[in-house]
């Protein structure tokens, strides 16, 4: 099973905490297939994590255009920074997770502009270098 994650050309930041980068797609995996979308962002001179925009939670199901902002700790104030940008749109709706010994609200939200685009390529891209994956697996967007 092979995937292409795919780095964009879309530039965000900076961030409360420091930092910008390029959008990155790839996957979460789940039970060894392919699962929601992971959002990262890097730093394009040396291609490390600057931080990961999404947060996975398997057992979730989501519209495959959709992710979990992770906006809490060190992602503080990310959520703002893709609404802002016009590559996020908030749906209003949003999952609670357990973090430690408190609760965490993470936001439910959907691919719009330059970022669906590109989520757009991503599936395209992954449709034709995963033969043995499904169409459940990677949709028509």
């Amino acid at each position: 099973m092979t995937m292409k994650p795919l780095q964009t050309d879309i530039e965000v930041g900076p961030f409360k905490y420091g930092g910008s980068g390029v959008v990155y797609l790839s996957r979460y995996t789940n039970n060894g297939k392919f699962s929601k979308v992971a959002v990262l962002v890097l730093d394009p001179e040396t291609g490390e994590r600057v931080l990961t925009v999404s947060a996975n939670v398997p057992t979730l199901p989501l519209p495959v255009d959709h992710l979990l902002v992770k906006d809490y700790s060190e992602n503080q104030g990310v959520l703002d920074v893709f609404v802002d940008a016009g590559l996020l749109e908030k749906t209003g709706d949003s999952h609670i997770i357990d973090y430690g010994t408190h609760k965490i609200e993470l936001p439910i939200c959907s691919f719009t502009g330059k970022l669906q685009e590109a989520y757009e390529r991503f599936v395209e891209q992954n449709r034709e270098s995963n033969t043995d994956q499904t169409e459940e697996d990677f949709p028509n967007v």
